[in-house]
């Protein structure tokens, strides 16, 4: 009876320990703040993790405009922090384990537009912090989580400049007499491409408007030539 009291408690013992399992720590190393990169180039991402009950340690990685976890779009869910992530897998040897992971930033989106008082029309892409959230598991289940932001952002650039001369349009508008003129001047290479643009736009209309017309008459004349007969 006393082994079986013994058995129980210890089991008792051992499920309550999971439920005040210590919690894991996570901090971003680098990028450091307001670093740069270009879109489709890899940035190395240096962290550190412990955890005193030496668990199994995941981890969720996110790229958003916002500090907030949870926020913007997945790098990572999940991740097993492995030996190809973490060399020293021994969380609770009183020193943080340093891990790294390269993000290949391949498809991260511009998000911000601005327009050049020259004309040029520029997109690039906006700051961005990295979310990192380790997660400790025990007997299969979440006893706890840590989350790290970083102190700052990084930059993502992704520049597509169109140019367009606002001088040339505004000389060659002044200097057509007709719309007509403004195209042909566009057509012959005499002013900016803008003429050229809507020179071709206008001639694929009329040309989409005559086959419509053809087809349209087609009937007609089919019918004309059977009475004929």
């Amino acid at each position: 009876m006393a082994f079986k009291k013994i058995l129980l408690l210890s089991i008792f013992l051992m499920f309550f320990a999971t439920l005040v399992s210590a919690v894991p720590d996570v901090n971003l190393l680098s990028p450091q703040s307001n670093e740069s990169y270009s879109v489709g180039t890899s940035v190395t991402i240096d962290f550190n993790v412990s955890d005193a009950d030496n668990n199994r340690l995941t981890l969720d990685m996110n790229y958003s405009a916002l500090s907030t976890q949870g926020s913007g779009t997945v790098i990572e869910h999940d991740l097993n922090l492995s030996s190809t992530y973490c060399t020293d897998q021994d969380w609770s040897s009183g020193f943080p384990a340093t891990c790294s992971y390269t993000w290949d930033t391949t498809g991260v989106p511009a998000g911000c537009y601005t327009l050049s008082n020259s004309g040029n029309f520029t997109v690039t892409a906006c700051n961005y912090y990295i979310l990192l959230d380790v997660n400790n598991y025990s007997f299969a289940s979440t006893t706890g989580s840590d989350f790290n932001a970083g102190s700052s952002y990084i930059t993502i650039t992704q520049t597509s400049t169109i140019s367009v001369d606002l001088d040339n349009v505004s000389s060659l508008v002044n200097n057509s007499t007709t719309l007509t003129d403004f195209i042909m001047k566009g057509v012959k290479g005499q002013g900016s491409l803008m003429g050229l643009a809507i020179g071709l736009t206008i001639a694929v209309v009329l040309l989409i408007a005559l086959i419509f017309s053809v087809i349209a008459v087609i009937p007609k004349l089919v019918n004309k030539m059977k009475r004929i007969k």
